[in-house]
């Protein structure tokens, strides 16, 4: 229970780096879509994992919690990007948004993912 709690912590916030990179990228015009794409993979693997991990813990793969929803939101993005391909900076920014407020708001709001 552990390793995939330890390793869903780990991928999220690799994703999230990688993520916070394409959209500084996507200023210049040129989103890296390779990137892009392996941080699609990684943030689902790790998103399965939480959910895994929920179930175990829980007994319930997802939470209508803040932090699962914005979770969920956050990936709308960057997979619009992915398979759109603008080239803009507008999806990435929008993503990255979402991952600073996906940090902010369950403190500020009550949820089980605050640490």
């Amino acid at each position: 229970m552990i390793l995939i709690g330890m390793l869903h912590i780990a991928s999220l916030l690799i994703a999230y780096v990688l993520y916070l990179f394409v959209a500084v990228k996507s200023f210049s015009n040129k989103t890296p879509y390779k990137v892009l794409l392996f941080t699609n993979l990684l943030y689902i693997v790790g998103f399965i994992l939480g959910m895994l991990w929920a179930d175990i813990a829980w007994g319930f793969y997802l939470n209508p919690d803040i932090k699962s929803i914005l979770s969920i939101l956050l990936f709308i993005p960057f997979a619009a990007e992915s398979i759109m391909r603008t080239n803009k900076p507008l999806l990435p920014v929008a993503g990255a948004a979402l991952i600073v407020l996906n940090y902010i708001l369950p403190t500020i709001l009550y949820s089980i993912h605050t640490h």
